[in-house]
């Protein structure tokens, strides 16, 4: 066998996790959406941040915050940019007016004493008196602290991941050392399988565009995945063999796990084989394949 054919095999795996992968991230996002988790840590996260209830209140009766409550529904916002965060701080803390930083100043020396108060005093020393760089700080200080306040939702979201990569695997019986095999031992299929994830990558931009379920069950077809209960194979590969169940766990582990690796990851990853792969006619787009099908006009 050739270097070309490890290449295609390579090829085949990535775009498997990267298939599988794109319908991992729609099924975790319909189940975080559905949990309602990121707007409950954005809810705990702002409580713990803002440690002043009076403020607290203040500042989600402020339009800019306020509007987010309301198209959000009962669970609330998942997601606010510091921006709108920082002009809601400074309009709360000044009567809901644009006001000035002697009057923030003011309204921030009358707070009982509380994390957010002394936080509120440091970046309003820091900004002098210019009220726009105390927002952009306030701004900053917000985005630096969300980030790290996110770690618990980002724990949770990489066990949901995970169990759904492993489900999701196991549906589609996504074996590693299966799908290897069958393509490491069809030409033909190796060939195909390579060039279709070349025209995938030539006639897309950003992984983004991948996120359609027709699209990704369109490529998944043509890959040797899937449970064939009716088979002799099936049988005699590994169901009767404890060395057998051993490699079958092992395959199917593995992609589980190369899957929670995300998308993006695959995407760029498949794109630098097809292009390392490149010996040869470089894969037409989509476009220009329709445009030779058209009849010409005189």
């Amino acid at each position: 066998m050739s270097v070309n054919a490890v290449i295609d095999v390579t090829i085949g795996l990535i775009l498997m996790y990267l298939l599988l992968s794109l319908i991992c991230t729609i099924i975790n996002e319909f189940i975080g959406t559905f949990m309602g988790w990121r707007a409950a840590n954005l809810a705990r996260s702002i409580e713990q941040l803002i440690d002043d209830e009076t403020l607290r209140g203040a500042i989600k009766a402020t339009g800019v915050m306020g509007s987010f409550d309301k198209v959000s529904g009962k669970r609330g916002p998942s997601y606010i940019p510091s921006r709108a965060f920082a002009l809601g701080v400074v309009r709360a803390l000044n009567g809901n007016q644009p006001g000035t930083m002697d009057t923030l100043r003011g309204a921030v020396g009358n707070l009982p004493d509380s994390v957010i108060r002394n936080v509120l005093e440091d970046l309003a020393d820091e900004a002098g008196g210019d009220i726009d760089i105390y927002r952009r700080n306030l701004a900053d200080w917000f985005d630096d602290v969300m980030e790290r306040a996110s770690g618990g939702f980002k724990r949770k979201m990489k066990i949901c991941s995970f169990v759904v990569a492993m489900a999701v695997v196991l549906a589609v019986n996504g074996d590693s050392v299966q799908v290897a095999k069958s393509l490491w031992e069809d030409a033909a299929l190796r060939s195909q399988i390579a060039e279709a994830a070349s025209e995938l990558v030539q006639d897309t931009g950003l992984v983004d565009d991948l996120a359609d379920i027709k699209v990704i069950s369109a490529e998944l077809r043509p890959l040797p995945i899937g449970w064939d209960f009716d088979s002799p194979d099936w049988s005699s590969d590994w169901y009767r063999s404890p060395g057998g169940w051993v490699v079958k766990l092992f395959g199917l582990l593995f992609t589980a796990m190369a899957v929670t690796l995300g998308a993006p990851f695959w995407f760029d990853l498949l794109s630098k084989f097809i292009k390392f792969r490149g010996a040869g006619a470089v894969p037409k787009t989509r476009r220009e394949r329709e445009q030779e099908r058209q009849p010409a006009t005189v």
